[in-house]
């Protein structure tokens, strides 16, 4: 029999880490062969929210639990089942929203989780789609053909970030013994009535502490302190992460989409064990708020994205395909 229904927050995002990273270790915790969940009363889930939820339903899937979900036929509900939150566990007498699915793959990206590398660049294509859109749009018709190629190539420049960031996440997350238990989620959305967009990637590793202890950049054995060091150049990016003060820089790391974001305005959330840092401040979060891993969204608006001169902000010029760099 199922216990009391686990009711979702108003607000399941970036915006309130707190709230959103207790709900997802309610979920996670959540006791009974069937765990209910109500979303009646939830209004928004970003892509944050949806990476914390998909992670916390599959382990009730590990457990053999199984979920029923109340309110799935209102809007809140429905949006979640077009995002693909719920493929990774066995519903109970919720029945799916009917109708056909748009492709919307030019304003969203639906929650993804990867296992191996190998995953990686078909995610992150599906990704830059959703942030930059499949089209340059509000262009004269004379020029698009010329905005057409500047739009392709912007493309592949945030391609080619995405994939590396993607690929330097799962290898950073499978060290220190959690090689068979870490995976990344991914998700993304634009929203027009702002033009922002919205990116989550979060994983399931050993978390920036461990992957930096011993690292001269860290100043104290804390959550905190590794996400300040981790933001430093020449130290995320490396997938070979040593302790060494002269580290090769190799890959995208989350001091390249610092500065991205920086650049344009946008925002940006490190979580890490007990601790987060946003782009202009950070805390600490309850014993019941801590994630095993490291959890990052951004936000920023799609116009600001599709101008920014990317490659100027990579850890190394010849870091770039010649393919994809500037003129």
């Amino acid at each position: 029999m199922p216990v009391s229904p686990l009711r979702l927050p108003k607000f399941l995002t970036a915006r309130s880490p707190v709230e959103t990273l207790a709900t997802y270790r309610r979920l996670a915790e959540a006791e009974g062969d069937i765990v209910e969940l109500d979303v009646r009363g939830t209004e928004f889930v970003d892509p944050f929210g949806m990476t914390l939820l998909g992670e916390g339903l599959l382990q009730l899937t590990d457990f053999e639990q199984s979920v029923r979900v109340i309110g799935l036929d209102q809007q809140t509900g429905a949006y979640l089942h077009r995002m693909d939150v719920f493929d990774h566990v066995e519903l109970v007498d919720s029945p799916l929203p009917p109708g056909r699915r748009r492709d919307r793959r030019d304003a969203l990206s639906e929650l993804k989780r990867i296992d191996g590398e190998e995953e990686a660049e078909a995610v992150a294509s599906s990704l830059a789609e959703a942030l930059i859109g499949t089209r340059a749009q509000g262009r004269p018709p004379k020029q698009d053909s010329m905005h057409a190629d500047e739009h392709e190539h912007q493309m592949g420049i945030i391609q080619y970030v995405l994939s590396e960031l993607l690929s330097n996440a799962l290898s950073h997350a499978q060290r220190h013994g959690f090689r068979s238990r870490a995976r990344v989620w991914t998700a993304a959305q634009y929203y027009p009535s702002s033009d922002k967009v919205r990116l989550a990637v979060a994983d399931t590793g050993c978390g920036l502490l461990a992957t930096l202890r011993g690292h001269p950049l860290l100043e104290a054995e804390t959550h905190f302190a590794a996400i300040s060091a981790a933001l430093q150049p020449r130290v995320s990016c490396n997938r070979n992460l040593g302790v060494r003060a002269d580290t090769v820089n190799q890959g995208i790391g989350l001091t390249t989409v610092h500065r991205i974001i920086d650049r344009s305005s946008g925002d940006m959330l490190v979580v890490t064990g007990d601790a987060y840092q946003r782009q202009r401040g950070g805390g600490m979060l309850r014993d019941n708020a801590a994630w095993q891993g490291v959890a990052t969204a951004v936000e920023m608006r799609r116009e600001a994205l599709r101008s920014l001169r990317v490659p100027e902000l990579l850890p190394l010029g010849d870091a770039v395909p010649p393919e994809l760099r500037f003129e």
